[in-house]
């Protein structure tokens, strides 16, 4: 009997090219995959930067908005001030000065000329709205008018003082 030689060597190269084969393909895969996803983190950056630089643009649109706005009011309250039309810290300590502690000013509000205030309040003591009234009637600085009183559910005041600058007292 003649001894069978086996080629073993070609099994094994056999098995290497499938090998390198395979870790081809999955390199390949692999790298395929990571240039998708860098593209993508690319064209996700840009969207983000585009987004935020819009972001930008509105935040200084409105900022230019809002200062826009403050300028024009004062320039609408600069010339009031200076010619002292309505001494605004006087009117405010009289109010202060005249206001029980069982009171409550909920809303001021000025007319355009500065000239006339609404006072809107409340309090659970009808004492306290009827002091105030009258404290209020007793300046010298303005005239007062009660516009409006409300006794609610809860038994609270609401009420509403028109004040008008008196123009011959100004201090």
């Amino acid at each position: 009997m003649k001894p069978v030689t086996i080629n073993l060597s070609l099994y094994i190269n056999i098995l290497r090219k499938i090998f390198l084969v395979t870790a081809i393909i999955l390199g390949f895969a692999a790298f395929v995959f990571t240039a998708i996803n860098i593209y993508g983190y690319i064209a996700n950056r840009n969207t983000v930067t585009d987004y935020q630089s819009r972001i930008e643009k509105l935040k200084k649109q409105a900022e230019n908005k809002e200062l826009k706005k403050l300028k024009k009011e004062f320039n609408y309250l600069t010339p009031l001030i200076e010619r002292d039309l309505f001494p605004l810290p006087l009117f405010l300590t009289e109010i202060e000065k005249n206001k029980p502690d069982k009171i409550d000013i909920n809303e001021l509000t000025f007319s355009e000329t500065l000239k006339t205030v609404t006072i809107k309040g409340e309090s659970h003591y009808v004492e306290s709205v009827s002091a105030f009234l009258i404290e209020m009637e007793k300046s010298k600085y303005f005239s007062v008018n009660l516009i409006r009183q409300v006794i609610k559910e809860d038994r609270s005041i609401m009420f509403e003082l028109k004040a008008e600058w008196k123009e011959d007292e100004k201090s």
